[in-house]
């Protein structure tokens, strides 16, 4: 379960990495795979497969309060727990960190879908200019909102 976790993990990091860097055709590759995921039986499978991740993350969460009772009332903790209780730890914070990313992978097709619309209605793209002066830098948008 850690290493199917982790293998997303690294899958979202790469989509957004696409997303900010301007490579040409991947960009385009990761926004059209993006935008597929939201039409058709997209929504529907992402909506369970959250629902799905939530379950296993509230578990997990439980499974951590109920190693930490245990070992309250007991007054230590066997290795055992300490093992069950650090791979329940590493779960649920690797699924939090997925729906994070889940989250930012969104905002930034958003971002960038958004900005591409803008430049097709003006007609900049139409007549080959594909940048205005001030190009759109995506970390300042996200990190520091006010300065745009």
């Amino acid at each position: 379960m850690i290493q199917l976790l982790f293998l997303v993990l690294f899958a979202e990091g790469a989509v957004a990495f696409l997303l900010m860097v301007k490579i040409g055709p991947l960009r385009d590759l990761a926004m059209r795979m993006l935008d597929q995921l939201k039409t058709g039986k997209g929504p529907a499978t992402v909506k369970t497969l959250a629902c799905t991740m939530s379950v296993i993350l509230l578990s997990s969460i439980a499974s951590i309060v109920k190693i930490q009772n245990r070992g309250l009332k007991l007054g230590t903790v066997t290795p055992m727990d300490q093992v069950l209780w650090r791979t329940h730890l590493l779960e649920a914070s690797l699924i939090d960190t997925l729906d994070d990313s889940n989250l930012l992978l969104v905002r930034f097709n958003k971002i960038l879908n958004m900005e591409r619309r803008a430049y097709t209605e003006k007609g900049l793209i139409r007549w080959g200019i594909e940048r205005p002066y001030k190009t759109f830098n995506m970390v300042n948008f996200l990190v520091f909102p006010s300065r745009q």
